[in-house]
């Protein structure tokens, strides 16, 4: 399918109006496509979108604005809409309660329905199998695979470019910018690429890797679990993290390795132990160091698995999985583990992950 025509629908999806719109940011996420965009009208950005063509002839569209409200359009070249005109509709995700809306028709191909702000019913279209919609000339049904990762690469999209447009706004554009007391902006990560590529390129390269079950963690939970990180994903056997990190901030390797076994010392309460692994000569010029750490109490412990490699537009992605020591998860853990580690070292994440 053409994508000028589904840019056209997510503009109008994005601003409530027919528009043209220009799409300033792409990329891809567990084959969803996802688009930041701006309102023509204003120059300003408007919103970030997802979309998923299906084999019935409909995309299924998400869009996150500017505010953070959210909505749901359907798009079908095939159809003969009235433009401004309204329709009821109930949804359901997995055969749970349906819920009743009103869609409208932005233009002859497209309807949105304005969803309520409901971080429960936001949860189910991100962890649901299955969306259907009845409306009164039948019934739609979408799978939603994928959607974990790309509603939350949407709404990392949208909080990306508000502040993006926060930043551009001054009353006086000759004053010395203040410095940022962002923690991670002070620790040297680069913040212009997060999270929304953190977000992409490590739901990619899990999809290629070929772990399976794996789950993207909320940004909220996420900082919880692994402090400082740009993405948290989770499987039953592992948590990991990937981080984004600028140049100067790594370009001492071993000090980089020496603070994460130092870090992991220090919240251990058992044995402790660190290996700095080595890098086999074919994967020297993207994959810059790895090291093992783990912790052995009494009851329990863990390995943590670290990956510094480069990035193609600058800096270094520096990658965790951590899984615990338990007899039966563990040869799993270490598969998974070894499943990215193959994907990285055979450089497949270069294009693939980057899609």
């Amino acid at each position: 399918m053409r994508r000028f025509p589904i840019i056209l629908a997510i503009a109008a999806l994005s601003i409530g109006r027919p528009a043209m719109s220009e799409e300033i940011d792409k990329f891809s996420v567990a084959g969803w496509h996802v688009g930041a965009y701006t309102d023509n009208h204003t120059g300003q950005f408007s919103a970030c979108s997802i979309d998923m063509p299906y084999k019935s002839g409909i995309t299924l569209l998400f869009s996150v604005d500017r505010t953070f409200a959210w909505s749901m359009g359907m798009y079908n070249e095939a159809w003969q809409l009235k433009e401004g005109g309204a329709y009821q509709l109930s949804y359901a995700v997995d055969g749970g309660r349906a819920l009743n809306g009103s869609a409208r028709a932005l233009n002859s191909h497209m309807v949105t329905v304005d969803l309520p702000d409901s971080r429960g019913l936001f949860q189910q279209f991100r962890q649901g199998q299955q969306l259907r919609i009845d409306a009164a000339g039948g019934s739609f049904f979408f799978n939603l695979d994928g959607t974990n990762a790309a509603l939350n690469a949407a709404l990392a999209c949208t909080d990306k470019w508000v502040d993006a447009d926060r930043g551009s706004q001054t009353t006086d554009p000759f004053a010395t910018p203040k410095p940022s007391q962002n923690v991670a902006s002070s620790a040297g990560t680069d913040r212009a690429a997060n999270p929304a590529e953190a977000i992409s390129f490590m739901s990619n390269l899990l999809s290629i890797s070929g772990v399976t079950g794996f789950t993207i963690v909320d940004q909220e939970h996420g900082k919880k679990l692994l402090p400082g990180y740009d993405v948290v994903w989770m499987t039953e056997r592992a948590i990991g993290g990937l981080l984004i990190a600028t140049d100067q901030q790594t370009r001492d390797l071993d000090k980089v390795f020496s603070d994460l076994a130092a870090s992991d010392a220090g919240g251990c309460k058992g044995k402790f132990a660190s290996l700095r692994q080595p890098v086999d000569d074919k994967s020297r010029s993207y994959v810059l160091g790895r090291v093992v750490t783990a912790c052995d109490n009494e009851t329990a412990g863990d390995e943590a698995y670290y990956t510094l490699f480069a990035r193609s537009a600058g800096g270094v992605y520096l990658m965790c999985v951590i899984s615990s020591k338990d007899p039966e998860n563990d040869s799993e853990a270490q598969e998974d583990n070894a499943k990215i580690l193959d994907a990285v070292y055979r450089g497949k994440f270069g294009d693939e992950a980057r899609q």
